[in-house]
This record gives structure tokens, C-alpha cells and sequence, in this order.
């Protein structure tokens, strides 16, 4: 009671206005009344009832007149409801009562108090509603909990069952992959989720939904995705989602498609103005099959005719091939192998000098491209390309002279190597002199007799 009635002296036949005003709320919901005599007042025709105060009319001696004010027992406006939530998430009880006094509100769990007017738990918040918020959840969490709500008129409780579930993770992510044109891509995706929910999977592709095809060359099993007979329209970005009830998540993987490089294009080879024994390449950097290149070649340098064991590829880059055509000395083998003249070639540049090469030879040069998949188709061959001649850069091999008659001596010898001679060997140069002089005399002869 805030303001109750006081003592007051009126003269009789007129009005006289007595207070009783009270703190409950709401207050449309109390009840006051008056009573004379142990009867209630409104039954006089002499009373009447205003919003906050009471006026009689009309007294005729001195009486008491005490002010009864009646509340209301609580009762529920919006009692909680049961609540499943994922852990690490928000729970969120409502629990509104009406009443006269407004009825205080108490949160329990089993026997504890988790909140209340007075009571405050780490996690539990008592709402102004009455509502009780538990933040974040945990496992531990789960169980029943009590809403009781209470005025000196009486009380009420209500008990309602908060559910925790695991959320759903993947626990196996894709990861990238690189495989060769026409086989088969595997991308696997799991995840772990509560036992008590059902899960759902599905892969796009740069944004796109991944459809599984009839023909069975995209399929997804488990959660993996299986794309047969790949080919450079199956590369990108792929990402699993998995869905359900207790939370969703994704992860996210590249698919690269690599196939074999293609043919440098456009070769051309031309002699080298400043070394005579060199050729100058050129050509148009050909398509990697989506494997960037690297230079392991293992070769061995030409002798002669001689067949190297040089196809020991391990990696990728650029392979220079030469045809080698002899002269007149060594006669020409029309089906002669290629043979690895440059072993490791910068993948990133597109032009090369052949240096070390032999005079008056006829070469032709191929490329090929060679990445992670392997060698690559060749190149067309360049037009056939003759190194001008050049002196011999050997002497003859092996001369004596012996005396044949005594005015003649025989000089026999063998010819220089072949790979020395650097052009068609036309003919000797004889020199000889005096043994007591240092004039020397020449003579010359023909490449069909090695004797003098």
C-alpha cells in the first residue's frame, strides 16, 4: 500500500474522498474494495468507485471504513519451450507470467539455481522478459530446467528440455589435385556430425552446382566426388558443402587437368654470323598441358655415327634434336636416329645457339616439349642447313718415308680423322727439304693415293 486512507471530519449530507492507492502491478488487475460495518460499500447507494480513490456520498454518523486490496497469483503468458541447439551456439528460453505483485522470476536446473533476482551463473542470463538465455552452449548443458515464477499470491513453475547437438564439421577436406587428361579425379570430402541428425553433401564448381551425370563420369559417394575421363573443361575451384540440421560448413580444392605439351611452332634455324660452328634457333613457345616446365634431360654429345643412350627424360623442358648428314668420308644413313644435341633448354625462352657443331656438315634440328605427363610431339623439322667448310683442324696420321731408289723416296700416311677434316678432302700438301738447307719444296697430290 502506498497511499492508504487517513482520518478526516466532513460535515454530514456532504462528499467525502478517501484514498487508497496501491504499488501492485498490473493495476487493472487488482482488487480493491470497501467495506462499512463488515458489508462492502459498492452495494450502498451512496458509494461510488473512481480509478484511484474511492468517494462516498450522504454519511449520517462516524463509522470505519478500512480499504481491502486483493493481488492476483501468477500465471504464465508465454511458459518456456523445449529448445535444441548445436553447441557452442545460443539457447534462448522464453518464460512470461502475469500477476499482482508482478511475480519474480527463478531459473533452476534439477536443484540449482541458475538465475534469478539475486542469483547470477556464468553462461545464464536472466532476461527482463523472464526469459533465460544460456550462451554459448555446451554439451554439459543438456537436461531439463524449471521456470518458477512466484508473488505473496502464490506461484506457478513450468519445466521444459534443452537438447545439444555436436555441431557438423568436415573433418576430411578435399584436397588439390593434379591428374592426366582421361583419368580419373577423386575428391574426397567426410565430415563428422551428431549421430541424432541427418547430413547432406554437395560440390560446386566456381559457384555452379556439380551435377552427378547418367552415364556414371560424375558420381558422388560419401560425400567424394568422382569425375572420370577428365579433360580441361573438369579444371577449377571445387567446393564441399555439407548440410544438416546442427550447422553447415565448407572447404574448397583445385582440380588441374595436365596432358602432354604441345609442338613448338614455327622452328627456324639459321647460320651464326660471329661462330661458323653454330646454328641459331627460334620458335614459338608451344602449349604446356597445364604443367609448367622444367629442364632434366640427360644426353651425350655425337661421335661420328655413334648411337647414344641419351632418352633419359625425368621432368619436362625443351629438347633439341639434330640429323646429322656426312660428307663424301662417311656415307649418308638415310634412317640415322635423332639425337639429344641440347639437354637442358630453358622452357621460358624461345630461341637458342647450337654451338660445337662440325663444318661442312648438314644438319636439321626438332623440338619437343617434355612436362610432368612426358614427351610431347616433335616439332617439323627445319630445312637442312650446311655449315660452311673450313680447313682441317687435324694433320695426317702416322707418315713415314723410306727410300726407294736413289733418286725417289716413298711417303706413306693415313688420312686425319674424319670428324677433323671439316669439308670434302680434295687433296695433300707435300713439303719436304734438304737436310742441310731450310728450303722447303712443295708438291701436291690427290686424295686417291696417300703415297709420295
Amino acid at each position: 500500500m502506498v497511499i492508504g486512507p487517513e482520518n478526516t471530519t466532513v460535515v454530514m449530507g456532504n462528499e467525502v474522498t478517501l484514498e487508497c492507492i496501491a504499488n501492485a502491478r498490473p493495476f487493472d488487475r487488482l482488487t480493491v474494495s470497501w467495506k462499512r460495518d463488515g458489508r462492502l460499500l459498492a452495494k450502498l447507494p451512496t458509494f461510488s468507485s473512481q480509478p484511484k480513490r474511492k468517494t462516498l456520498a450522504e454519511l449520517d454518523k462516524n463509522v470505519d471504513i478500512p480499504c481491502l486490496v486483493k493481488g492476483l497469483a501468477p500465471a504464465f503468458i508465454s511458459p518456456p519451450t523445449p529448445q535444441v541447439v548445436t553447441e557452442g551456439n545460443t539457447a534462448l528460453f522464453t518464460c512470461q507470467a502475469s500477476g499482482a505483485p508482478k511475480p519474480a522470476i527463478v531459473w533452476k536446473k534439477g536443484s540449482q539455481v541458475l538465475a534469478s533476482g539475486s542469483v547470477q551463473t556464468p553462461r545464464f542470463f536472466l532476461l527482463e522478459s523472464g526469459g533465460l538465455q544460456v550462451q554459448p552452449v555446451g554439451f554439459q548443458d543438456s537436461g531439463e530446467y524449471s521456470c518458477m515464477a512466484f508473488n505473496p499470491q502464490g506461484s506457478v513453475n513450468a519445466t521444459t528440455a534443452l537438447t545439444v547437438w555436436s555441431p557438423t564439421l568436415i573433418s576430411v577436406p578435399p584436397s588439390d589435385q593434379r591428374v592426366i587428361k582421361g583419368t580419373t579425379a577423386t575428391l574426397d570430402c567426410n565430415a563428422q556430425h551428431d549421430p541424432r541428425v541427418t547430413i547432406s553433401f554437395q560440390w560446386h564448381l566456381g559457384g555452379t552446382l556439380v551435377r552427378t551425370s547418367s552415364g556414371g563420369r560424375v558420381s558422388v559417394r560419401q560425400g567424394s566426388l568422382t569425375i572420370g575421363q577428365t579433360w580441361s573443361g573438369d579444371i577449377g575451384d571445387y567446393t564441399c558443402t555439407v548440410t544438416s540440421r546442427a550447422g553447415n560448413d565448407s572447404r574448397s580444392a583445385r582440380l588441374e587437368v595436365i596432358e602432354l605439351p604441345h609442338s613448338p611452332r614455327s622452328l627456324a634455324a639459321q647460320l651464326n654470323d660471329s661462330d661458323s660452328r653454330s646454328v641459331h634457333l627460334s620458335w614459338l613457345r608451344p602449349f604446356d598441358g597445364n604443367s609448367p616446365c622444367c629442364t632434366t634431360c640427360w644426353s651425350s654429345l655425337k661421335t661420328r655415327l655413334n648411337v647414344c643412350n641419351f632418352m633419359k627424360m625425368t621432368c619436362s623442358g625443351i629438347c633439341v634434336f639434330l640429323l646429322v648428314s656426312p660428307n663424301s668420308w662417311c656415307s649418308c644413313v638415310l634412317d640415322s636416329p635423332w639425337k639429344v644435341y641440347l639437354p637442358e633448354v630453358d622452357p621460358a625462352v624461345n630461341n637458342v645457339s647450337v654451338g660445337g657443331l662440325t663444318p661442312a656438315r648438314t644438319y636439321q634440328f626438332r623440338l619437343c616439349a617434355v612436362n610432368q605427363v612426358g614427351r610431347g610431339q616433335y616439332s617439323v623439322e627445319t630445312q637442312r642447313l650446311m655449315l660452311r667448310e673450313e680447313a682441317p683442324s687435324a694433320s695426317p696420321k702416322n707418315m713415314v718415308a723410306s727410300g726407294r731408289t736413289n733418286q725417289s723416296i716413298m711417303v706413306q700416311w693415313q688420312p686425319p680423322p674424319e670428324p677433323q677434316l671439316n669439308g670434302v678432302l680434295r687433296g695433300y700438301l707435300l713439303r719436304y727439304t734438304h737436310t742441310h738447307t731450310h728450303t722447303h719444296t712443295h708438291t701436291h697430290t690427290h686424295t686417291q693415293t696417300h703415297t709420295q
